[in-house]
């Protein structure tokens, strides 16, 4: 461990994850005194604490590297398709959640960067569009049988929009105003109201922003 650690902080890379598939893995980055010392950039993810084994499964992958590689596959890819350190962590955590084995996580990088990029939920294009409907992230939207192209009154743009929305609303950035009504198709029948979730008001700012 360190050996490897070592390497990791002579590197030149401004960022790196490292992770540890074995027993006692979480003391990796620890002093004599089990004191943590990472340097910047540098991110831990372990299958164990550091006092435990970690354990074999009945498939071909352990316990641990199993989520691990379900994470890295899109599990914990974000609404862009971006995979992070700390979002493969939480998948991998959340998946752990009934076994007595605990990953861990240390981190000292100041950013998060992507770590791979998976197909995403929604282009960055296509999360541009939110301002169309929705001006301001507050507003709602109430689309009508113009917006679905199986009715006689249909519109083409109007199917465009109403396309990307059911789109949207896969990814959870755009829901029904009312809780109890979860499709659009119903929603656009009875002309009722659209809003904006927090994710897709996030979203949002960082679409007014011109942050995508």
């Amino acid at each position: 461990m360190n050996e490897i650690q070592t390497m990791a902080q002579s590197s030149k890379v401004p960022t790196n994850t490292i992770i540890i598939e074995s027993c006692n893995s979480g003391a990796f980055g620890e002093s004599a005194q089990q004191v943590t010392t990472m340097s910047d950039g540098m991110t831990l993810m372990g299958s164990s604490t550091r006092d435990r084994a970690s354990m074999m499964s009945p498939n071909s992958m352990s316990v641990f590297s199993s989520p691990v590689v379900a994470a890295l596959e899109g599990g914990a890819a974000n609404t862009r398709g971006h995979v992070s350190a700390s979002s493969i962590y939480a998948y991998v955590d959340a998946s752990l959640g009934e076994w007595s084995q605990r990953p861990i996580y240390k981190s000292h990088a100041k950013r998060v960067d992507p770590r791979r990029n998976c197909a995403p939920q929604c282009t960055d294009m296509e999360l541009r569009e939110i301002v169309t409907c929705f001006l301001d992230p507050k507003d709602t939207y109430a689309p009508s049988q113009e917006h679905e192209e199986t009715t006689d009154v249909a519109v083409g743009d109007k199917f465009t929009v109403f396309k990307q929305m059911k789109k949207s609303q896969t990814a959870g950035l755009l829901s029904p105003v009312d809780p109890n009504q979860m499709d659009l198709y119903g929603v656009a029948m009875s002309s009722e109201k659209t809003r904006l979730p927090e994710l897709g008001r996030f979203y949002h700012a960082f679409v007014t922003n011109r942050n995508i």
